[in-house]
């Protein structure tokens, strides 16, 4: 691990986690974390369940200021993490102007089909499905149009953070519909990683699927080397949803990163991103 750790993916009740900002403050200090960033689900132009209503965004910013005061040996960050939705959304500060950021973890959860419609890949398993189907039945277009979607946003917007790369994992287990140890899909992941390297953010190890009961760990084993021999920067989160999830599987985590060749891992702090040693 390391003797400097925090989580900088964090979710809470105004969204679709659960708790106070100030609870998972109270948990940041009991675990010894040096800091904390918050990143509930930014408000999207239609309706979503799991996102924040626009009409939260004050409360939001009140919230995680109240929980900096009364923690104030942890360094505490207001971030958002602001989904990617080709000419509707995207990890812009500027979308937000009620709320002063600290940080944005730019992400994608929906796929478009030739049709427009909008399917979220993360959901039920039948969702995934069906999105497969809108696709032609074809799993690799589907897969295809998801990263896509992020090289898109990262050209366009260059968020900080890079939220859970390859989340099309999330509903293949067993590689129930393919296989990603193809051609097909490490092309696709490379082709990613060169729109990583050529316009710049920090990616992270997530432990959120582990700790919703998926054998999971974003990103797999084998792209963590390649960001490694590229040197991207990479950090650890938990994408915690509830307190006690804080710091998730972050042992496995940092493992991944020390058995792939990294020395370092990044987080927020009040003098910017920093890089601290993995022990």
């Amino acid at each position: 691990m390391s003797a400097s750790v925090g989580n900088f993916h964090t979710h809470c009740y105004l969204c679709d986690g659960e708790g106070l900002p100030v609870d998972y403050a109270r948990v940041a200090l009991e675990l010894g974390f040096s800091g904390l960033g918050f990143t509930s689900h930014a408000p999207l132009p239609f309706p979503a369940s799991w996102v924040m209503e626009r009409a939260d965004l004050t409360r939001y910013a009140e919230l995680v200021e109240e929980a900096a005061s009364e923690a104030p040996d942890l360094s505490v960050f207001k971030g958002l993490e602001i989904d990617y939705v080709r000419g509707q959304s995207g990890p812009d500060p500027a979308l937000f102007p009620e709320i002063e950021l600290d940080f944005v973890i730019g992400s994608v959860h929906f796929v478009s089909d030739e049709a427009g419609e909008l399917i979220a890949i993360d959901g039920s398993v039948d969702k995934f499905e069906y999105a497969i189907e809108r696709f032609g039945g074809e799993p690799s277009e589907m897969v295809g149009a998801y990263f896509a979607l992020l090289r898109e946003m990262l050209t366009t917007y260059h968020p900080d953070i890079l939220g859970h790369l390859d989340l099309i994992l999330k509903n293949d287990g067993g590689n129930r519909y393919f296989d990603p140890e193809t051609h097909w899909y490490r092309s696709e992941v490379i082709t990613t990683l060169d729109a990583i390297e050529a316009n710049g953010c920090i990616v992270e190890v997530n432990t959120g699927a582990l700790a919703r009961g998926y054998e999971v760990l974003y990103p797999q084993a084998w792209i963590v080397e390649k960001l490694c021999e590229r040197e991207i920067p990479m950090m650890v989160n938990s994408d915690a949803h509830s307190p006690d999830k804080l710091d998730f599987a972050f042992d496995r985590a940092f493992g991944l990163l020390s058995a792939s060749g990294y020395k370092v891992h990044w987080m927020l702090t009040t003098d910017g991103w920093q890089a601290f040693p993995l022990e």
